[in-house]
C-alpha cells in the first residue's frame, strides 16, 4: 500500500471514530426537541390529571405558541384534543381555559 492511500484511511478511520454527524447532528437534536415539546402536554397531564393545565402560569407561558395556533387552526385544535384527550386519557378539564 502507497503512503498515501495508508494516509487516507488513517483519516477516514479517524473521522469515523469521531462521529462525522456535523451539522446533521445539530438538526436532528433540534427536531427531536420541537417534537417532544409538542407532545409534551399528554404525559404531562397523565402524569397529573388534577392539577389543570390552565392554573400553570410557567406551562402556560411555555405553550402560549401552541395555544394561539389551536385557537387559529382548527386542525390544530382536533390534533390536540385527540391526542390529549383520546390517546393519554386525560379528563377534558385538565386543559380547558
Amino acid at each position: 500500500m502507497s503512503w498515501n492511500a495508508e494516509k487516507l484511511k488513517a483519516e477516514d478511520q479517524a473521522g469515523r471514530e469521531r462521529g462525522g454527524w456535523g451539522p446533521l447532528r445539530f438538526l436532528w437534536v433540534f427536531g427531536l426537541v420541537i417534537v417532544i415539546y409538542l407532545l409534551a402536554p399528554g404525559p404531562l397531564g397523565k402524569m397529573n390529571p388534577h392539577y389543570p393545565f390552565n392554573r400553570s402560569r410557567t406551562l402556560q407561558s411555555l405553550y402560549t405558541p401552541v395555544n394561539a395556533a389551536r385557537a387559529k387552526f382548527a386542525c390544530v385544535d382536533r390534533f390536540y384534543n385527540w391526542y390529549v384527550h383520546d390517546v393519554w386519557k386525560v379528563p377534558y378539564y385538565w386543559a380547558e381555559g
